[in-house]
């Protein structure tokens, strides 16, 4: 199994300073714009809320980590759900990788996002008037929609983006799986359902959503109360944590660094979360079943 290197904690930090370069970068780029903070387990940006004639909470500045795509690809996108299916009639795209992004200074490195967003809000607004939109965009998308806001309150202090911010989607990914496959070994396959958050709002963090199943002859249904997750600002700790739409209870924790977890083989790695998994599950009233 793949291992996970203490190169996931230096990462964090380029990942921190990048989202923290682009959201100052916008308020520059676009002035007297709402933005909000959207991200979940595949992707992480901005949402423009409102700015001048783009369709409201319809404009996306952000990074997605699902298959086939680049997390080291910053897009400025049209995005909406339609039909049960995410449509993506408009984008642009930055490469911070091919385009020399990650070898500029602090200062360059601000002002190429700030030209990139300028430019892309740019063509956006060309689109938005477009008449191929018209064809593409349902008239009732036409506009956008208010959606409730999940604004960021001020830009944090930051340094340049010394490394690929990409690098901590491939780490946690395998921290992920390990934990999957801890928590379904621990488990029959039967008796759980984990899913990867899928709530916009879930900016501070990823992680997995998991419900018991019901007795057998039933079928699973209503909320998924337990979260085992990774905070972006702890990346560290892996906890599993009891949610009820308003409330966070925190029932474990595993702090990867105190156990020497970088240190170890990919299948030491994973006997350490399997063992966390193991623990939380009994915790819980479920565990060890095998």
């Amino acid at each position: 199994m793949d291992r996970v290197t203490s190169d996931y904690l230096a990462s964090m930090e380029a990942f921190h300073n990048f989202f923290e370069m682009l959201h100052d970068a916008m308020l520059v780029s676009l002035p007297r714009a709402l933005l909000s903070k959207t991200g979940a387990f595949v992707w992480r940006g901005y949402r423009v809320d409102d700015y001048r004639e783009l369709a409201q909470s319809q404009y996306y500045c952000l990074v997605r980590a699902w298959t086939g795509t680049d997390p080291n690809v910053l897009l400025f996108t049209e995005s909406y759900l339609h039909k049960g299916r995410y449509h993506f009639p408009f984008e642009r795209s930055f490469d911070l990788v091919s385009t020399g992004f990650l070898q500029l200074d602090k200062a360059e490195q601000k002002s190429r996002l700030v030209e990139f967003v300028s430019g892309a809000a740019t063509d956006a607004l060309d689109w938005q008037k477009s008449s191929e939109r018209v064809q593409v965009v349902p008239p009732e998308l036409l506009k956008g929609k208010r959606c409730g806001r999940n604004p960021k309150d001020s830009v944090t202090r930051y340094d340049r983006v010394a490394r690929e911010p990409a690098n901590v989607y491939k780490a946690q990914d395998t921290l992920f799986r390990m934990l999957g496959e801890s928590i379904q070994s621990v488990l029959a396959q039967e008796r759980v359902v984990l899913r990867p958050n899928s709530q916009w709002r879930n900016w501070d963090f990823r992680g997995y959503r998991m419900r018991l199943h019901p007795p057998e002859g039933s079928k699973p249904g209503g909320p998924i109360p337990y979260r085992w997750v990774i905070y972006y600002d702890i990346p560290s700790v892996i906890f599993l944590q009891h949610y009820d739409g308003q409330t966070v209870e925190r029932i474990a924790s595993l702090e990867l660094k105190r156990t020497s977890f970088f240190d170890l083989e990919g299948d030491e790695q994973f006997e350490v979360i399997r063992s966390f998994a193991q623990e939380g599950l009994r915790t819980i009233g479920v565990g060890p079943l095998h």
